[in-house]
């Protein structure tokens, strides 16, 4: 992740938009990725660890179980980042 880290920081972002898309959670009917939520909330806070002070604006997105994963790897998000110490 260094490379990335890099770029990222390089590029200077002055607000870093997450769309916390659900349509890949392991258990989505029509997706062939992979990912738990954990996974994807691990992702977001390994981000938002190395831009402590840039603000984060998080979007719902996609995601086709909206009685059970999607809102739980929306709100998990939003919760993960907005908790983790910096």
């Amino acid at each position: 992740m260094g490379e990335f880290n890099q770029l990222a920081t390089d590029f200077g972002a002055t607000m870093i938009f997450i769309a916390a898309g659900a349509d890949g959670h392991i258990s989505d009917p029509l997706s062939t990725l992979n990912y738990s939520v954990d996974g994807i909330v691990s992702a977001g806070q390994a981000i938002k660890a190395h831009f402590p002070k840039t603000p984060f604006l998080i979007g719902g997105a996609g995601g086709y179980q909206p009685d059970t994963h999607t809102p739980e790897i929306w709100s998990k998000m939003v919760f993960g980042l907005a908790t983790l110490e910096n």
